[in-house]
């Protein structure tokens, strides 16, 4: 089995071994400890993999359902990007315009939150300020 798949496996088992039935969690440890042994494996091999998968980078797309980006919403997703160590690029996708996000995936999925809703926020307020001059 490749070395991964059966990190991935004790990951697995691991988070099995939490288990509420005491006999669930008594056979996946055992199955944990099987494993270590059979593959000459630690647990601080488990946790390097588990490291190594969340540090590495993956790219994504974000669009925002239209043919063009206002710039008020570039800067917005190009600030948030920054604060949030992820790389920003626009581009074109079925001919509308998205964001490329290149970083990792807990800090992409932090700023598709944040811009969602700060895009929301800053659209009700101006709304908001449009009515009250009327």
């Amino acid at each position: 089995m490749e070395r991964e798949k059966l990190i991935d496996k004790i990951q697995k088992l691991i988070g099995l071994s939490r288990s509420p039935n005491e006999n669930e969690a008594g056979a996946a440890a055992e199955k944990v400890q099987a494993l270590l042994v059979e593959h000459n494996l630690s647990m601080s091999d488990v946790k390097a993999q588990a490291i190594r998968s969340e540090a590495e980078p993956i790219k994504e797309e974000f669009g925002i359902g239209s043919k063009t980006i206002p710039i008020w919403k570039a800067l917005l997703m190009q600030g948030i990007c920054d604060a949030n160590y992820v790389s920003c690029m626009r581009s074109k996708y079925s001919g509308n315009q998205v964001f490329t996000l290149i970083g990792r995936e807990g800090s992409i999925i932090a700023c598709r939150h944040l811009y969602s809703y700060l895009e929301e926020c800053v659209e009700r307020e101006c709304q908001r300020v449009m009515s009250a001059e009327k």
